[in-house]
């Protein structure tokens, strides 16, 4: 389940808790804090068990950094309502006037629990909230139970002193603590059998240490959930990424289709000659493309970034897609009459050879490398592709004669929206997310991209090669 921004936050600050090492108490105590004053609350409790069992490990944290909990934890904590209430659900139990439950002609209580709460009589609920009142005089609660593996192992409350509307992103936040809370709670059972296990050893003179880094299944869990988390906060700031640049990409364009709207409108394209009219109408067109070219390549890095791309790797013989791309960026430069580029294959290029890999992806790196080419080359010069087989791979670059790329700019030049000086000083066209689309798709298909420039003869102009590799075999042991 994905979360936004702040919960993943208090997801990583929790699990960066348990990753200390700290033991139980302080750990569960900490873990209370944290969500405490992410809640703005004046108390949590975290309870690492759904029974009176002895020694019962708690958290606690109140809004004056109190981490002693007015009272104790038995038997009857857990018959009481609300604790028995919470107990009996798999959804949060949400409270916003715990007082007002003490008068049954008032509901302070948005989900009407199956539990206690709904089955008691008046005269012993009074006497249920009574008790509770007076051990934790709070107004609104929020609890939930946590789960390891479908079994409930803990609960989690946050309160107030006030009466208090809760919010989604409350709720939010008590998932993501319950989800986490929950590890933390196995994880402590774990510990106090090891060292069960530890103490058998040393009686019967045996020494050995399971110390809780040692156990590989925290380990992959940590991993992966921190693996998880990063992805999941990469992709958020990715979001805010694609926002910017939307407002920031799409303005232009807008603008221009607005323009050539007005132009055509009824008023004015009776008035105006058929090649003005023709012109406003390719605009329209041209501004219309832009925007889709754009909005295709965010949601296809998107794809990519959660792993929602199709790879269907095949044996794929390169002469056929490569001699064809060429044919159509010829004719498509042919027509531009300012830059008169043209695009060759490099001698010495082997286009007998074959690669393991999926054809449709690979036709959107070459197409996507000689748009780019195009773009940055300068008038009259040749873009060439060349083909050899490489260590294994089969390696591929595109090159072509430009400005060149400053060894600064080459290290962020994949990175999706970035764009380079010679880019935005010659308005190039584009938005910085080409080459980036490039690299993911490359490494989708367990493949490396690399760039180079290096300057000619005439020191203003520089050889600017994109080389990527990819498989040229399947490997059986992936």
């Amino acid at each position: 389940m994905s979360y936004p921004a702040e919960s993943n936050q208090l997801a990583y600050q929790l699990m960066k808790l348990i990753q200390s090492g700290v033991g139980a108490r302080s750990l569960f105590s900490e873990m209370a804090r944290t969500v405490g004053q992410t809640f703005g609350a004046d108390v949590c409790l975290f309870v690492a068990s759904t029974s009176a069992r002895p020694k019962i490990q708690v958290g606690f944290w109140d809004s004056k950094d109190s981490s002693t909990l007015p009272f104790e934890i038995t038997k009857q904590f857990f018959s009481h309502s609300p604790i028995a209430d919470i107990l009996t659900r798999t959804e949060p139990l949400e409270i916003t006037d715990l007082q007002a439950t003490l008068n049954p002609a008032t509901d302070g209580m948005n989900i009407a629990p199956p539990g206690f709460l709904a089955s008691a009589s008046v005269r012993d609920r009074e006497r249920a909230m009574a008790d509770w009142l007076e051990n934790m005089p709070l107004r609104a609660l929020l609890g939930i139970t946590t789960y390891f593996q479908e079994n409930a192992n803990g609960l989690i409350m946050v309160g107030y002193l006030q009466p208090h509307q809760w919010t989604a992103k409350e709720h939010q936040w008590l998932q993501v603590a319950a989800e986490v809370g929950a590890i933390a709670y196995h994880i402590s059972q774990l510990e106090k059998v090891t060292k069960i296990n530890l103490a058998k050893d040393s009686l019967s003179g045996t020494s050995k240490v399971f110390p809780l880094e040692s156990n590989q299944l925290f380990k992959k869990w940590y991993d992966l959930t921190h693996q998880q988390l990063e992805q999941q906060r990469h992709l958020n700031q990715l979001q805010d990424e694609i926002i910017t640049a939307i407002s920031d990409r799409a303005r232009n364009p807008l603008a221009s289709m607005k323009l050539a709207m007005e132009m055509l409108s009824k008023d004015r394209s009776q008035s105006l000659p058929p090649e003005s009219e023709a012109r406003y109408w390719d605009i329209l067109k041209q501004e219309w493309q832009r925007l889709n070219d754009l909005i295709n390549n965010i949601v296809t890095l998107k794809k990519l970034e959660s792993h929602e791309v199709v790879f269907k790797p095949e044996a794929v013989a390169l002469k056929p897609p490569i001699e064809e791309l060429v044919r159509s960026f010829q004719q498509q430069w042919q027509e531009d009459k300012r830059k008169q580029l043209t695009i060759a294959i490099a001698e010495q290029s082997d286009l007998s050879l074959t690669a393991y890999t999926d054809p449709q992806h690979l036709r959107s790196i070459l197409s996507e490398l000689l748009t780019n080419a195009g773009k940055f080359s300068l008038p009259g010069t040749t873009v060439s592709l060349s083909v050899r087989e490489e260590e294994g791979q089969v390696a591929i670059a595109a090159s072509n004669i430009s400005r060149g790329i400053s060894a600064q700019e080459r290290v962020y030049i994949f990175e999706p929206f970035r764009r380079g000086e010679d880019a935005i000083e010659q308005s190039i066209p584009g938005v910085g997310l080409g080459l980036s689309l490039v690299k993911k798709l490359v490494e989708l298909l367990n493949g490396k991209i690399e760039v180079a420039s290096r300057p000619t003869d005439n020191s203003d102009t520089h050889v600017t090669s994109f080389t990527f590799t990819l498989p040229q075999f399947c490997d059986r042991q992936t």
